[in-house]
């Protein structure tokens, strides 16, 4: 068996260089980036597939920031609106059925429809008359007043 008469000094460690291997699958790391997880060496390939953390959305290791939303890990990229794709890191988000959603998609998939105006009621709904309205599109017909307050009361 012949050696390199190269040294390397990693680890607090002298290794000859036929030696410093990635303790995963055995080849050479010498001159090469390595991590290292229990005081031992890993090429970066092994690290990566052994610690760390996947991608729920495509299920490959995360080597930049994890974004951790829903109890899983995202790449920064891969945490979307599952209707639209737009992207949620750093933004706020809405979640049914453990599932991300934009604000717009949320409320048009989700939100119950004004009877005056159709558009999603997100705030305070006002249940009259068998529908759901705004506040300021619940109206008198006649003087086109609105007609929420904290107390009313309402007949036929």
């Amino acid at each position: 068996m012949s050696f390199s008469l190269q040294i390397v000094q990693a680890l607090n460690k002298t290794w000859h260089q036929d030696h410093f291997n990635c303790c995963h699958c055995k080849k050479p790391i010498s001159g090469q980036k390595f991590n290292v997880h229990d005081g031992r060496p890993y090429c970066e390939n092994d690290y990566a597939q052994l610690f760390l953390k996947r991608c729920h959305g495509c299920n490959l290791p995360i080597r930049d920031v994890v974004v951790v939303a829903l109890d899983k890990n995202w790449h920064r990229d891969h945490f979307v609106c599952i209707i639209c794709d737009t992207k949620l890191a750093n933004k706020g988000f809405f979640e049914r059925e453990n599932s991300p959603f934009c604000q717009h998609c949320y409320e048009q998939k989700f939100c119950p429809r004004c009877k005056e105006c159709g558009l999603p009621v997100t705030d305070t709904t006002i249940m009259a008359l068998g529908e759901k309205w705004h506040q300021n599109c619940f109206k008198c017909k006649v003087c086109s007043s609105v007609l929420f307050t904290n107390h009313r009361s309402i007949e036929n």
